[in-house]
Formats: C-alpha cells, structure tokens, sequence
C-alpha cells in the first residue's frame, strides 16, 4: 500500500474514533433525565386539562387546536426574503455557515442554491485561503522581528509553533471581543456569546444562537440592518480567516513533526542517501560518455 493510502487510513481511523468517543462525553454532558417527547407528552396532557376545565373540547378538537397554534407561532417566526436577508444567505451559504433560518422554498430557488454553492463556497474557501495567508505572513514577520530586532537571537527557532501559539491567542482575543458585543447587544451571557462566535466563525453554524440576530432579525429591514450588512464584512472575513489560520498553524505544526520524525529514520537516510549515490553514479556515466564522443 502507498504511504499516501496507509495516511490516509491512519486518519480516517483517528477521524472515527475522535468522533465515537467525544459523542459518549457529549451523551453524558447534555443527556437529559426526561427526552422532549415525555416532556411534551406532559405539558400538552396538563395543557389539555386546563382547556377541559373551562371549555368543551374533545381529545381530537384539542389535538387540532394545538396543530394550528404551532404551525402558526412556527409561520410568524419564520424570515420572509428581502434582498438584505438574501445577502445574510447568500453568504451564509458561501462560507458553509449555514444557520439554516432562511432557506429556499421553491423548486427554482433550491435549484440555483446549488449552482449558486457549486460556484460560491471554492470562492470563499480561495477568499478564506488568501486572509490565512496574510495573517500568517503578519504573525511570522512580527514573531521575526521581536526575535532579532528585540531580543537579538541569530536564528528563529520554532516558528510553527509560536506562530500557532500567537495566532491561537489573536483567535481568543477577537472571539473574546465579539462576545462582548453580543453581550452588549443580545444579553447573551459571555459563554453562550463566545460559543456563538466561535460556531460561527468556525463554520460550524448550528443555528441554535446567530450573531447580531437583533439587527438582522424578522421585522429588522431599517437603516441599521443595511449599515450592518455593508459594514460587517471585512470583521467578518477577519473572523473566519483568523480562526482559519489557526487551524492551518497546528496542521503545520503536526505535518513538519512529522516529517521531522519521517526523515529521523534510519531507512529514510539510506535511501536518501541511495538517491544520492544514484545521482552521482548517472553524473559518472553522462561524462564518460562525452569523453568518448570526444575522442
């Protein structure tokens, strides 16, 4: 087997494992000691009772009556289309976020949402590519410069993982910062703020709390709306991308060790050095044979 299949084996097989386990300690943290349906069962059944005290329903006219009020409260909670939730959506969808409040409906708009995605997330991912790429070239030439201009060193040592130290610490501070803000704005609680931001900066965009939803929420179409979409881009690309170079830092961090151990074995160093004797036996060979044709 090729070492690119043996890898990637290896990682599906950590990537399997990571998930199995970490569900076991998601089970016990947030499993509850009555599921949803027992609790709604008792709510509605105690609902029932209260309506039967005061007015003549039956157990079928109850059930309706229930139906109707969820799919209505469910309606008007939904997000109509503008064109500025569109742009929430649109780019939503381009950095697979995807909160999943505004969703389209038609057979036409379900459509093009894919060729939209088809076209829109490698443009992202090329945008995102291009903001890991500067934040990074910014961390090293800081951590360059504080090492020879400051502290006077010749040489500087373990970049990766300083680098992915410092870029790990800007992420803390400007996921800190957003939650302050969400704190501020949506009196959230700062847990619950810097899990929304960390979410939706991560892409991982649950749905279950969304960034600034007073400003872009159903009803919220006015001038501060507009200014929020127009002006929230670059902090937003900032976010995604700083959080990105977080992740690119420690891939690097873990490819350069393991090349580092790769090239510390001593098969690798005779066939390093096989590739070498080759070379110079082939370098040998083309010059004899041009002493010949010169003779």
């Amino acid at each position: 087997m090729s070492s690119v299949g043996s890898t990637f084996l290896k990682r599906a097989l950590l990537f399997l494992v990571f998930g199995f386990v970490n569900a076991a300690i998601f089970t016990l943290i947030e499993r509850r000691g009555e599921n949803y349906k027992t609790t709604s069962d008792r709510m509605l059944d105690q609902l029932r009772k209260n309506f039967t005290k005061h007015h003549n329903f039956s157990d079928e006219e109850f059930e309706y009556f229930t139906m109707a009020s969820y799919n209505a409260v469910r309606t008007g909670l939904s997000l109509d289309w503008t064109y500025f939730r569109a742009v929430d959506f649109t780019y939503t969808a381009m950095t697979t976020i995807g909160y999943g409040r505004l969703t389209p409906i038609t057979t036409y708009g379900k459509l093009f949402c894919i060729v939209f995605c088809m076209f829109g997330i490698p443009l992202c991912l090329l945008t995102l590519k291009s903001a890991g790429e500067l934040i990074s070239i910014f961390l090293t030439c800081v951590i360059t410069h504080v090492e020879i201009k400051v502290l006077k060193t010749k040489r500087v040592k373990h970049l990766e993982i300083k680098r992915a130290i410092l870029a790990f610490n800007l992420m803390a501070m400007y996921l800190s910062f957003t939650a302050v803000t969400q704190v501020m704005q949506e009196h959230w609680t700062f847990v619950d703020a810097f899990y929304a931001s960390f979410v939706t900066f991560s892409t991982v965009g649950f749905g279950d709390y969304v960034l600034f939803e007073s400003v872009t929420g159903q009803g919220k179409n006015g001038a501060a709306s507009t200014f929020f979409h127009v002006f929230a881009t670059f902090p937003a690309l900032f976010g995604l991308g700083i959080v990105a170079c977080v992740i690119n830092c420690v891939l690097d961090v873990v490819e350069k060790n393991r090349l580092h151990i790769s090239d510390g074995r001593p098969g690798r160093r005779k066939n390093g050095e096989l590739v070498k004797l080759l070379s110079f036996s082939k370098l040998e060979e083309g010059r004899r044979c041009r002493r010949s044709h010169s003779v």
